[in-house]
């Protein structure tokens, strides 16, 4: 008689992380905000929306936060 246990094999549980952003995914939500800054200054009628200035002055606060 042998006292010998059979194992059975353990599959480790898969790692559920996040979903990496793929270059579409990233065209088409700057697409979509595109359209909605564009849909805002329909809407609105307010020009300076997309002025150059006010287009330097947010990206030279995003910069910052992307970093």
């Amino acid at each position: 008689m042998s006292t010998s246990k059979a194992t059975a094999a353990r599959h480790a549980p898969k790692k559920v992380g996040r979903r990496k952003l793929t270059l579409p995914v990233v065209l088409l939500i700057i697409a979509g905000g595109l359209a909605l800054v564009s849909l805002v200054r329909l809407i609105s009628g307010a020009d300076d929306i997309t002025s150059v200035g006010q287009v330097a002055g947010a990206l030279e606060l995003a910069v910052p936060i992307g970093l």
